[in-house]
């Protein structure tokens, strides 16, 4: 056995228990759900979508449904102040799962369950040497195109240091029926499997650190979890599937694993997906955005706007529009799709729309004169925010500057003043502007900057002319001038574009 030691762990386990959340609750006495069976929280609890048609369950687990504190699966909830990402679901462990949370502990969540590997499991993640396997797997038919669930995966072996070489993880298996071929879906968008090792903040193998949410947060015993993850996969309707979800430590069968499934996140046929609004930045943009419920043979659909039915909405797919474009606007939109007799599966979505920013086809340069005669400025381009919103209210959208193309395609910002880098030639700018509350909603254009050398002022002639009323009786001696015909000899050779 590989033992390892971590003594900064052990600091930081001793000394961060006075947590500012509440711990979630696993496996609490006194609710039912705790002495279940894995396959009756999965099919119940995990599963959402009556008409999926889940059976042949079978697992590999340790503990009798009862042994409620010793046994490594469960179900989970939250409390009230709690941040943990589910109020609710099904947690999996590679130890015992009680001591995962429930009581802050300074104790590693560590066990030795005695168990083997998964080879499913290994080949899915490239490693070996796993041990204390659980898994759960089982056939489905979905009535629809589109499976989803969400997830996360915590660990003892966060430390900082451990998760470089002990790649405890989790997969995700989904193969078609008559096929031996599984395709991990627990993976990050770039194909990446999950496990500690592939998403941690080591200071020394860092790597996917924005899908890692931090060490010892505290509502678990863990040293650390990812942030909220979800699987998905496109599959044939009515067509039969098998599915395997297992998890294992690797390396050693110690320092404990679990993941967390949230509730009724395990979709096997209907999902409109996560909502759009300002709170998380994701708000509509452009007026509109096309809700689709997938293809469900033979079923009929009715799409309902805050609790009351839209009229005429009968359709797989529904145009929720701003309600300046003339549809519906801010609200929550609901699918309720009847696939059989008895069998009914619904999903909403929150949706809020933001509005799309205008920008000037050319915007005006932004001028500066070169007051020591070299053809260099400081250009302090916040000054020009104005010009470039052009009325659009600077609490709704936000101005980014960029020095070039490149700049603005890999979003590095201009972020104080900048000097020109040819003397007295226009330099182009990029500009983006954003609605705050929308991050896809945005326009984007250039504008120059140019160094003008200060003006000279050319000598000019006396201008002279004859009081037109000498000869008469009006001798008051006062006459117009037109000064615009001084102009050309003022300026001389410079540009009268560029110097009033």
């Amino acid at each position: 056995m590989i033992q390892k030691i971590s003594f900064t762990l052990l600091l930081l386990l001793l000394t961060s228990f006075s947590f500012s959340q509440e711990m979630i609750n696993i496996n609490q006495t006194g609710i039912a759900e705790s002495s279940e069976t894995l396959d009756y929280l999965i099919e119940n609890i995990l599963i959402s979508g009556a008409c999926a048609n889940v059976n042949n369950f079978n697992s590999q687990v340790y503990g009798d449904p009862t042994d409620t504190q010793t046994k490594n699966y469960g179900y989970f909830t939250t409390n009230p102040n709690s941040t943990f990402p589910f109020s609710e679901g099904v947690v999996i462990s590679t130890g015992r799962a009680y001591p995962g949370a429930n009581t802050a502990s300074a104790s590693l969540v560590s066990s030795n369950l005695g168990g083997g590997g998964d080879t499913d499991l290994n080949t899915a993640l490239a490693i070996t040497n796993t041990f204390d396997a659980s898994y759960i797997e089982f056939d489905f038919t979905p009535s629809s195109n589109f499976i989803s669930f969400r997830y996360l995966l915590a660990s003892e072996e966060y430390d900082g240091n451990t998760e470089c070489s002990y790649a405890d993880g989790f997969a995700f298996l989904l193969r078609q029926d008559g096929t031996s071929t599984y395709t991990n879906l627990a993976v990050l968008p770039d194909g990446t499997p999950v496990n500690v090792t592939n998403i941690n903040a080591s200071s020394g193998c860092g790597r996917n650190i924005t899908y890692f949410d931090g060490y010892d947060i505290g509502d678990t015993n863990y040293g650390g979890r990812t942030v909220a993850l979800t699987a998905s996969a496109t599959v044939i309707p009515n067509q039969l599937y098998h599915i395997k979800l297992v998890i294992a430590d690797q390396g050693d069968a110690i320092w404990d694993s679990a993941i967390f499934l949230e509730a009724g996140s395990f979709n096997l046929g209907l999902d409109l997906g996560q909502p759009r609004i300002e709170a998380t930045n994701s708000a509509v943009c452009n007026g509109d955005i096309l809700l689709d419920a997938g293809v469900f043979d033979g079923a009929t659909y009715q799409w309902l706007y805050n609790g009351n039915p839209i009229a005429g909405a009968t359709s797989q797919t529904y145009l929720a529009e701003s309600m300046s474009n003339g549809g519906l606007g801010n609200g929550n939109y609901v699918v309720e799709v009847s696939i059989a007799a008895g069998c009914t599966a619904t999903d909403d979505i929150d949706i809020e729309f933001a509005q799309q920013p205008t920008i000037n086809d050319p915007i005006v340069p932004f001028l500066a004169c070169d007051a020591d005669a070299d053809g260099f400025a400081s250009f302090d381009l916040s000054l020009f925010d104005t010009i470039v919103l052009n009325g659009q209210d600077p609490n709704t959208f936000d101005v980014s500057y960029y020095a070039s193309q490149d700049d603005f395609d890999n979003n590095i910002p201009i972020t104080n003043p900048i000097t020109n880098t040819t003397a007295y030639t226009p330099q182009t700018v990029w500009v983006e502007i954003t609605n705050a509350f929308s991050s896809n909603c945005s326009v984007n254009g250039t504008f120059e900057i140019q160094v003008f050398a200060p003006p000279t002022a050319n000598p000019l002639p006396d201008m002279e002319t004859c009081d037109s009323n000498l000869i008469g009786t009006d001798t008051d001696g006062i006459e117009e001038f037109n000064l615009s015909n001084q102009n050309a000899t003022l300026l001389g050779a410079q540009d009268p574009l560029q110097y009033a």
